[in-house]
């Protein structure tokens, strides 16, 4: 819950640790990490256990460890969507179900090349491409023509993949 107070953006939420750590690979993965932006804006009024303080550690555990073990994330990024394009969907929601999951993918690539060091505003994580179109305007406007997704998107995916994104 949240409202303004004397002008002062207050929120009130309950957040257990567990419960931050869920998902824990999607934190170093991919750019949607409100929850790692969030606890780092925060200034707690009152947290009497230290949970924020805590959380903010883990954090900056989770912002180190995508620093430092970013080649090997693409790395595993790239292998993921090989072994997506091996796939056989059977019927045209599971092509188009795997088409997103790989422009997802490519997506978190530029992310973790560029911006692994980063914690992405609400706006930024919720639409990452005009930042894909700041550091690479060529990727940008090969993306922008797969959307909405058609017949052909997933032969461009896959020859943008193949010609482009492999040796990324």
């Amino acid at each position: 819950m949240s409202f303004t107070y004397k002008g002062i953006l207050i929120g009130i939420f309950i957040y257990a640790r567990k419960m931050f750590l869920t998902n824990y690979l999607d934190l170093i993965y991919t750019h949607h990490n409100m929850r790692l932006t969030y606890i780092d804006i925060i200034l707690p009024i009152y947290d009497p256990h230290g949970l924020i303080n805590d959380l903010k550690e883990s954090v900056n555990e989770i912002m180190i460890r995508r620093r430092l073990l970013r080649d090997i994330l693409i790395s595993d990024l790239k292998e993921d969507i090989q072994t997506e394009f091996s796939k056989h969907p059977a019927d045209i929601f599971e092509k188009k179900e795997i088409l997103y999951l790989l422009l997802e993918k490519i997506a978190a690539i530029v992310f973790l090349r560029y911006y692994s060091s980063k914690l992405l505003s609400k706006r930024e994580a919720q639409n990452i491409y005009p930042l894909i179109e700041t550091v690479d305007p060529y990727l940008y406007e090969c993306l922008k023509k797969t959307y909405p997704v058609h017949q052909k998107t997933y032969h461009m995916v896959r020859d943008l993949f193949d010609n482009y994104i492999i040796n990324y």
